[in-house]
């Protein structure tokens, strides 16, 4: 799928899609994620295991 199918596999959108957050907000949703997750494993509020399969799903 990487190959000629998605030619902007690994890049950051560049237009609305029918899933996900509008593709101006992608590093804004980003930077929230990943500190949402930076402070749960900081503060061992859940196991790590769970964090990741939120992540994940996220």
């Amino acid at each position: 799928m990487c190959g000629k199918t998605w030619r902007w596999a690994g890049e950051f959108r560049k237009a609305d899609k029918n899933i996900g957050v509008d593709w101006l907000r992608i590093g804004v949703e980003r930077r929230q994620l990943l500190d949402e997750v930076r402070y749960q494993v900081e503060h061992a509020s859940m196991l790590s295991d769970e964090v990741a399969v939120r992540l994940h799903h996220y």
